[in-house]
């Protein structure tokens, strides 16, 4: 792993940011799977359970309103399995494009991954309803992760910095 911004095949701090977020995202969906399965799952706590707790409170808040918003509008699970999994999809092909390609557009989409990452760190800190809808070491661990992925982001463009500080002395 190198923190850098420019384009490079190792994996970037923002790289492994997408890679966390995706697999938070899948998470739930181990849980929504078998429950569809055998729904007596629902009734007692399991693994499955605390994988799908884990997963909600990994996520960003505003993806979990938003399926949750789903779930009411279309009270079906497989919508929220199938939004999930596209979502992650979608999110991870546009990112690692963006990523990829300029140097401006690779640095650019670090910031709007900070903006993101600050908001959603300061909405799990609000008072909030559906910020207590977990048990709190499920709360702490997401906002630990969110806090680390902030962390992965901003080293990028700390290196970065120092590379071109590196580049404008040696000229």
């Amino acid at each position: 792993m190198k923190f850098s911004v420019k384009k490079q095949k190792q994996l970037s701090g923002a790289k492994l940011y997408v890679y966390i977020f995706q697999i938070s995202s899948l998470l739930p969906l181990v849980y929504i799977f078998a429950v569809s399965g055998y729904a007596g799952l629902i009734m007692k706590k399991s693994i499955s359970g605390i994988i799908f707790d884990s997963g909600m409170c990994l996520i960003p808040r505003l993806e979990a309103l938003g399926l949750s918003y789903l779930y009411r509008i279309s009270k079906s699970e497989i919508a929220v399995y199938f939004a999930l999994l596209l979502f992650a999809l979608i999110f991870g092909i546009i990112c690692n494009k963006l990523l990829n390609g300029k140097y401006k557009t690779a640095k650019n989409i670090r910031y709007v991954f900070i903006a993101l990452i600050l908001a959603d760190l300061v909405t799990r800190a609000m008072p909030f309803g559906f910020n207590s809808a977990f048990e709190l070491p499920f709360e702490i661990a997401g906002f630990a992760l969110r806090l680390a992925c902030l962390v992965l982001v901003v080293l990028d463009l700390i290196a970065d910095k120092k590379s071109e500080n590196k580049t404008e002395k040696a000229q």
